[in-house]
């Protein structure tokens, strides 16, 4: 061996130590930041970090990870974790969206001063736990934003805890949907979608991070591994949220990434692509194992740093989410395994997140799930929705929102007198009524208690039957569910009982009473030997009543349940309620510093029984009542809801406990803006040695009105609109002595 090669052999322990210690790569350069465009308050600032030693997993923290600390001029410290990146370009060929990678990879840091002035940022890398070589720092300069945002600060619950805020206090108000993932067109949908949702008054939208778009970890080989290009494509729709005021619900995953079977159309089944699946190189035998197993829960943890440090910087990330309908794919999970797990996790976040963005998962809307939503961890619960070129729907919400103050100050919810609940009596019949025939819905779930029953005066009680009769009909081997199944209702001589029998189980015995006594009987024998709804039967079972007022009772005098899918009353005699009661419009409401705003629907709008009527027949209620409004003069604008068109307006007076306000026609619903009336009055009115007419109009602030004019107070006509920004405006006449004329005002926007 040659000295030189003697003396290598000797130092290059020593120098592999060395160049740890100074940080150095495997090429030799030492780790170096490098700010990447001209810094402004708000905005993004974002680093290079070239000389980052290699890694044989670059996504793995626990193998090499960049810990970075921003100091601000006040003092204050973010620390933010590095992450690595890839840079790709897009274009569209054939209708498909191509990316290609523009650049090698490279670490990065993302931060958002929120000050201006001299910024200092430090970033140390570690590899298997240990510093990699000295804290590597740059001193920068962040210029003042002239173009501040209208909301400026991270999203959080306001202290109220009935809406959101940004971090400077002012309230969020948000419409928006759920989006949810890309086409084939990739990131050019987003191009397309956010400019379109902006226009149409939409600030909001969720998205999913599936295993066909946007997914960094949602298919094999990508545990730990993540798709540098889907994440390239979030930075992309991230970008175009900012420049349209769009605040994201970033969800990490779906719930049929537990599913095993496929769903209607074949697809859906994608735990056989979860990277978490043993059968993928994964830590978990089965799905409840991704809940419970401490290595799938620090794999887990590992994207959500990486997540942090890529997306967390932005203001538009309005929520981390967990889960889409998680509650889906219990039949594979167990509730208090994802419960606790959805604790951990929310408190992992919290704990790493620097900026504290809002926490939240989803469940079906049939799922209530207190485990879930009593965590402090949930910050606040939702239900999915989903649109298709519904623009002109988010277009009216703008339309009868934005002009009423919403987003300005707190809101109360209004309260409403109503007629309450029907009778379960009819009244007298109507003498010119003609015939009907109605099919009832009923309710299918085992262990409800409804009232069991029903006043058939109408065709109402299409929409109210599934609230108060079972499907269920219980005998004795359950006497603790056994309810009612009572139809108090007017018949014609042609008068007939339809029931549809599904299924049933042991000893069922089906009985029809009339006015208490017995009418008809047949028993229901097992003939599938299962104790199952399952379309055993499906047959009807007719039952001929007799005319007159009588109340129709269907029992089981038997042993176990039957099951109804539904029930038909035939040649009913239309009728009044008992004490002449008739339903109220359908009501919710919110009162603001300024308006009120207010949804009322059609009571005979029900869903489901009237969901798919193309024609409703309209209410003939005239009047909404509205609670504990102060005393005075109220007006309601009334807009279409679909369209946000004007259709007209009402006035009403309060006595400070009850308003009484007209409706339009209500043939679906209506959308309403309503609020108190300051009449305007002059102030101060005199003419000048020169003729001229002065006064000031006292009014509202920030409402518009017009003056008219006549000679004789009985003929008026518009003379000039004023714009009365403060609650005064000074208003002049040269003309007044001349003309002789008398003036008067009125507000004339809605």
């Amino acid at each position: 061996m040659s000295l030189s090669h003697h003396l290598l052999a000797r130092w290059l322990p020593g120098l592999i130590g060395l160049a740890m210690v100074l940080g150095v790569d495997g090429k030799g350069r030492a780790a170096e930041l490098t700010l990447l465009g001209e810094p402004t308050q708000w905005s993004l600032v974002e680093f290079r970090i070239a000389g980052v030693p290699a890694a044989a997993n670059p996504f793995d923290p626990e193998a090499i990870r960049v810990d970075a600390v921003l100091r601000a001029p006040s003092g204050g410290q973010q620390a933010v974790p590095g992450f690595y990146y890839r840079e790709f370009s897009r274009s569209l060929v054939g209708g498909d969206e191509q990316l290609s990678a523009a650049k090698p990879p490279e670490w990065r840091l993302r931060f958002r001063p929120v000050e201006e002035g001299p910024h200092a940022v430090t970033a140390t890398i570690f590899t298997n736990g240990q510093p990699a070589g000295p804290t590597v720092s740059l001193d920068f300069a962040v210029a003042a934003n002239p173009k501040l945002p209208a909301r400026r600060g991270v999203v959080r619950i306001a202290a109220n805890q009935r809406h959101f805020e940004t971090g400077d206090g002012q309230a969020l108000p948000l419409i928006g949907h759920c989006v949810c993932w890309h086409h084939r067109r990739g990131t050019f949908d987003f191009d397309d979608w956010f400019g379109a949702m902006a226009a149409a008054g939409e600030n909001y939208a969720r998205l999913w991070m599936s295993p066909w778009a946007l997914g960094i970890e949602a298919e094999p080989d990508t545990g730990v591994n993540y798709r540098l290009d889907r994440a390239w494509q979030l930075d992309h729709v991230f970008g175009l949220a900012e420049q349209h005021g769009t605040y994201l619900m970033l969800c990490f995953d779906y719930h049929g990434m537990f599913e095993t079977t496929p769903d209607y159309w074949g697809g859906n089944d994608n735990w056989k692509l979860n990277p978490y699946n043993a059968a993928n190189g994964g830590p978990c035998a089965n799905q409840n194992e991704f809940f419970t197993k401490p290595e799938a829960r620090a794999m887990y943890q590992k994207r959500l740093r990486y997540l942090i440090a890529r997306y967390g910087h932005s203001p538009n990330l309005l929520a981390w989410q967990f889960f889409n309908e998680l509650d889906n794919v219990y039949s594979h999970l167990q509730p208090a395994d994802v419960a606790a797990w959805h604790a951990v996790m929310g408190d992992w976040l919290k704990s790493n997140d620097p900026w504290r963005h809002l926490v939240t998962t989803s469940l079906t809307g049939g799922s209530d799930r207190p485990e879930i939503w009593q965590l402090p961890q949930m910050e606040f619960a939702m239900e999915d929705i989903h649109a298709e070129q519904l623009y002109p729907a988010y277009t009216a919400l703008r339309e009868v929102l934005v002009p009423a103050g919403w987003g300005d100050g707190e809101w109360q919810a209004l309260g409403f007198q109503t007629a309450g609940d029907p009778p379960v009596q009819v009244g007298d019949p109507l003498p010119e009524g003609h015939p009907f025939n109605v099919t009832l819905p009923l309710g299918g779930n085992w262990g409800a208690k409804p009232n069991g029953e029903l006043a058939v005066a109408n065709t109402d009680a299409e929409g109210q039957s599934a609230s108060v009769l079972n499907a269920f009909v219980h005998g004795s081997a359950h006497p603790d569910l056994r309810t009612p199944f009572r139809l108090d209702a007017w018949f014609t001589n042609a008068a007939r009982l339809v029931m549809r029998l599904n299924s049933v189980s042991d000893g069922a015995v089906l009985g029809v009473f009339v006015d208490r006594q017995p009418f008809f009987q047949r028993s229901l024998p097992n003939k599938d030997g299962q104790w199952l709804v399952n379309h055993e039967y499906n047959e009807d079972i007719v039952v001929e009543l007799p005319a007159g007022r009588h109340l129709v009772e269907i029992r089981n005098t038997g042993g176990d349940w039957f099951y109804l899918d539904w029930v038909r009353l035939e040649a009913v005699r239309p009728a009044r309620y008992a004490d002449d009661w008739r339903p109220s419009p359908v009501a919710v409401g919110l009162r603001g510093s300024r308006e009120s705003l207010l949804y009322v629907v059609n009571p005979r709008a029900s869903y489901p029984a009237n969901a798919t009527n193309a024609v409703i027949e309209p209410f003939d209620g005239d009047v909404l009542r509205v609670r504990s409004l102060p005393a005075g003069s109220y007006r309601a604008w009334w807009y279409h809801p679909q369209t946000g068109a004007w259709l007209g307006e009402t006035a009403g007076t309060s006595d400070g406990a009850l308003l009484t306000l007209p409706l339009l026609e209500l043939r679906e619903d209506l959308a309403g803006r309503l609020e108190r009336v300051v009449a305007p009055a002059w102030q101060n009115p005199h003419l000048t040695p020169e003729g001229a007419f002065m006064a000031t109009l006292l009014g509202e602030a920030d409402r518009s009105y017009q003056v008219e004019i006549s000679p004789n107070l009985q003929n008026w006509s518009a003379w000039t609109n004023l714009a009365n920004a403060t609650g005064q405006v000074d208003f002049h006449d040269d003309m007044a002595g001349a003309d002789r004329r008398f003036y008067r005002a009125r507000l004339t926007d809605p």
